[in-house]
């Protein structure tokens, strides 16, 4: 009896210490279908900034922009008129304000740039003078300066638009043939910028060109990645300038570009010296554990072998980055990956770019015809972790169940908070959130989203609109459109933009599933 009354206590105790999603805030506003969708801009500690557009106008349309605080109160609504024909194309949050960006179109010459204090809703409004016809892909902020990267006649080019004092500069060493544009990140110095490109070398293998710039665009430093024959860098993401060393980390191919074979992480320290090392995603420890342990057994074990004989395996895998976390010790890599349903990737426009930072509307894809347009499925999330030169901590994983067409974009969010990763998604109307911290025992959490009263039902959710979001210390974002009924099956229906403010918790119990 005392056998079974411990081994009971042991499982009460094992269920009241599994995670749980909890659900703090639920934020609602009216809404209708033909309503054109909300962009959610997370200000982190500020709140979050909404932005929709009405369409109405003749000549020019409304931008309307709200403020909400971390409790979802309302701080304040602005209104912005636009000419018809600029499109909403990327955002940046920095230091309190947020920076729209718009494009307009169909001949993409004119920008357009809002700046809103998300204190006080105070909007400027920045028209710099006509640019070359850009395909714009990158959109940063760093001091006073707006970073604007994208192609022109199939060629790289970013300009630093000063916006003080209305002077666009054009940066060196970016715009060249056969050269794929791959980040611009702004390091934590807040005073200077990465811009990462790639090139060909004197072989003809795909290497990648890192250049530093200041704030106003004028060049720092520059190198190139030094490969070895017949190893392809198709995709990378760098780190900061720590005491003039750096790391870049990316994916490779093996005696072609189009389909991957493993990950290179390259480290220069301050004398320039570089160390590069190749690690073919069998070598990875988690890298195919979403697949199931024979499956990934099986792939490692095939990897091994082709290895041995010098050679490499490549798999039809592409990565969506999101930009390299740094904190004291460590080097935090995280990315979703994607299967392509063809083997010439090449030809897709997204093949080795990462995360946007901001996002593409409708009237920018409209190009059905092309393989812009091509399906794709998401994977599984994988997060990597280094120290600051370059060698691998440990690994983790977790599987995505989502399929996609066109130029992807984030499916989840992803928090690094005291030396662990908590990856959240939302996906056909619950919850799904995991730790990330190598240790094989965090199971995957799946819940509901609250709603506003425990008596509505929820009818309907359009799935298209429904979003995960990263916003602050350990809170994520989930947030769609929805038709919830109040109350008994006779009561009203209402159609809802909805945000709910959740987390992942330890060491505590979920609810489950209705």
């Amino acid at each position: 009896m005392r056998q079974f009354l411990l081994i009971s206590s042991l499982f009460l105790l094992s269920q009241f210490a599994q995670a749980q999603i909890e659900n703090h805030k639920r934020f609602e506003l009216e809404y209708e279908w033909r309503d054109e969708d909300y962009l959610l801009i997370s200000n982190e500690e500020l709140g979050l900034t909404l932005v929709q557009a009405d369409y109405k106008g003749l000549k020019e349309y409304t931008l309307s922009i709200k403020q909400l605080d971390t409790d979802f109160n309302q701080k304040w609504e602005k209104v912005a008129m636009i000419k018809r024909g600029f499109e909403l194309l990327g955002y940046h949050y920095v230091q309190g304000k947020t920076y729209l960006m718009l494009q307009e179109f169909p001949n993409r010459f004119k920008i357009k740039i809002l700046s809103i204090d998300n204190r006080t809703g105070e909007i400027q409004e920045y028209n710099p003078k006509e640019i070359l016809e850009l395909d714009i892909q990158e959109f940063e902020v760093i001091q006073n300066t707006a970073v604007i990267g994208g192609y022109f006649e199939s060629r790289p080019v970013v300009f630093a638009f000063d916006l003080k004092n209305d002077k666009i500069k054009t940066l060196t060493n970016v715009y060249q043939n056969e050269s794929k544009l791959l980040e611009i990140r702004v390091n934590s110095d807040s005073l200077t910028f990465n811009v990462l490109a790639t090139e060909y070398n004197r072989n003809r293998d795909q290497t990648i060109k890192v250049n530093t710039y200041d704030y106003l665009g004028n060049a720092v430093r520059d190198y190139e990645l030094q490969t070895q024959k017949d190893y392809h860098l198709t995709s990378a993401i760098s780190s900061s300038i720590n005491d003039i060393s750096q790391v870049v980390v990316g994916v490779y191919s093996y005696k072609a570009t189009n389909s991957p074979a493993g990950m290179f992480i390259n480290h220069v320290d301050r004398t320039g010296l570089q160390t590069m090392k190749y690690y073919g995603f069998g070598e990875l420890e988690d890298f195919f554990s979403y697949l199931g342990e024979k499956k990934a057994t099986r792939y490692k074990e095939k990897a091994e072998a082709v290895r041995k004989k010098g050679k490499e395996v490549r798999y039809r895998v592409q990565p969506l980055f999101a930009e390299m976390i740094e904190d004291d010790d460590q080097l935090i890599v995280f990315g979703e990956f994607l299967r392509s349903y063809n083997h010439d990737t090449d030809h897709y426009v997204w093949a080795g770019t990462n995360y946007p930072t901001g996002f593409r509307s409708q009237g920018a894809n409209t190009d059905n015809n092309s393989q812009e347009r091509a399906s794709f499925q998401f994977t599984h999330a994988y997060t990597l972790v280094l120290d600051k030169k370059g060698n691998i901590q440990w690994d983790d994983w977790l599987e995505v169940p989502e399929d996609g067409k066109g130029i992807p974009e984030p499916f989840g969010g992803f928090i690094w908070d005291k030396n662990q990763g908590t990856y959240v998604y939302y996906f056909e109307k619950e919850v799904h959130a995991k730790a990330m911290d190598g240790e094989e025992d965090n199971d995957v959490i799946v819940d509901n989203v609250q709603l506003s009263d425990p008596e509505d039902k929820l009818r309907y959710e359009n799935e298209n609109s429904s979003g995960t979001l990263r916003w602050y210390d350990k809170y994520f974002i989930v947030y769609g459109v929805q038709s919830i009924r109040s109350g008994e099956n006779n009561g009203d229906l209402r159609k809802v933009f909805f945000i709910n403010k959740i987390s992942l918790n330890p060491n505590q119990k979920g609810n489950g599933i209705d």
